[in-house]
């Protein structure tokens, strides 16, 4: 353990690469460990795209569940980066930490961010989708934000993924009914 107290205080590394490696190594060699968990988690504040990303699969493989890990991935949902980490984040959430309120509330309310003009790419907006449909399928928030997604219609790909995830998972609720009957309306269904 006094090796590990040593390394780590190097951390973070003038070098991003050097960050990045650590990282993932510290996850797998001392997973559980609160100290390394401590360093990972002020390499998660990098402005190194590739070291944040680094940061969220070692919080995800070494720390699955903990609430420490979580918020600090939910912070950088947060942060404006770029396409690979909102989905690195949004997956690791979704595969660690599911059925977690927190969690799913962060993805819902990253999806209002979606839709409230700041342009996210779809692709993004998916990841949102397949985690809620897998991770949190009775938060209710999830609902509305589902609706929302597909009340884009069926020209976006993400609209026609939500609505298959709401008909799917609500079958017998008569406004996801209503939507669906006017989502399929033209295709002679």
């Amino acid at each position: 353990m006094s090796g590990t107290v040593v390394r780590l205080g190097m951390l973070p590394h003038r070098h991003k690469w050097i960050n990045e490696a650590v990282a993932g190594a510290s996850a797998a060699h001392w997973a559980g460990d609160p100290g390394v968990m401590e360093a990972i988690t002020a390499l998660a504040d990098s402005e190194h795209l590739a070291v944040q990303v680094a940061a969220i699969k070692a919080f995800a493989s070494g720390w699955p569940g903990d609430p420490v890990c979580r918020d600090a991935i939910i912070r950088l949902l947060h942060t404006g980066g770029i396409s690979y980490v909102y989905i690195t984040a949004i997956k690791a959430l979704g595969e660690q930490w599911p059925q977690d309120i927190v969690a799913g509330s962060a993805l819902c309310c990253l999806a209002r961010i979606s839709g409230s003009g700041m342009e996210m790419d779809s692709s993004v907006e998916m990841a949102i989708v397949d985690a809620l449909e897998t991770g949190w399928p009775d938060l209710p928030e999830v609902r509305s934000t589902l609706m929302t997604f597909a009340d884009r219609g069926r020209t976006s790909a993400v609209g026609t993924a939500a609505m298959y995830v709401l008909a799917q998972r609500r079958p017998d609720d008569p406004d996801i009914r209503r939507m669906q009957m006017a989502f399929t309306k033209g295709f002679g269904w």
